[in-house]
């Protein structure tokens, strides 16, 4: 933590894992990570297998445990849990959740119902709403307008850039009117 090779290190560590991983997939099944966050795209018959196949070669190669806690399974078209899914832990399957909860969130964009994208942006504007007020406290203006010019407002272009624009126009806007209102205030 804090040293500027880690992940570097860490992605050279995990590697071999994600090689071997890759290869035990069928055709048409995808691995694609970003340090650690890993994600699997398969269908609901083989999702447990093949979250084993993945589990298991980053454990064998990396000697990493899979953190189920945040281990999420979710398939566009809802229903029950695919085989064996439930056992990963209750909270793992999002297809049969409330239409708020049923997604997941791939390096921060939101995938699922249009009512969990929206969701997750509420949750992100309060975040930022939070941050603003912070700022606002920030007694040195110039330090003040250089969190809000380089942190604040740029925080929105994760979500605008990999999500469709009529998905997130209510977040779009608020966030604006959110960044406009704390310069006012400075």
């Amino acid at each position: 933590q804090g040293d500027a090779l880690s992940p570097a290190f860490f992605a050279l560590a995990l590697h071999r894992a994600l090689q071997e991983a890759e290869s035990r997939l069928e055709p048409g099944e995808a691995l694609i990570a970003f340090l650690d966050d890993v994600y699997l795209v398969t269908g609901p018959a083989r999702a447990y297998d093949a979250f084993e196949v993945v589990r298991s070669a980053i454990h064998d190669h990396a000697e990493i445990q899979t953190h189920l806690g945040k281990c999420r399974c979710w398939n566009n078209a809802g229903g029950t849990a695919p085989p064996r899914i439930q056992e990963l832990g209750p909270d793992v399957w999002r297809g049969d959740r409330p239409p708020a909860e049923r997604g997941v969130v791939v390096l921060g964009s939101p995938v699922g119902t249009p009512e969990f994208v929206a969701a997750h942006a509420q949750k992100r504007m309060a975040q930022e709403r939070s941050l603003l007020g912070q700022i606002e406290q920030v007694p040195d203006l110039q330090c003040a307008w250089l969190l809000l010019s380089m942190c604040a407002a740029a925080r929105a272009n994760h979500l605008l850039r990999s999500v469709p624009p009529s998905a997130v126009t209510g977040y779009a806007r608020n966030h604006d009117e959110a960044i406009w209102t704390t310069l006012q205030s400075l």
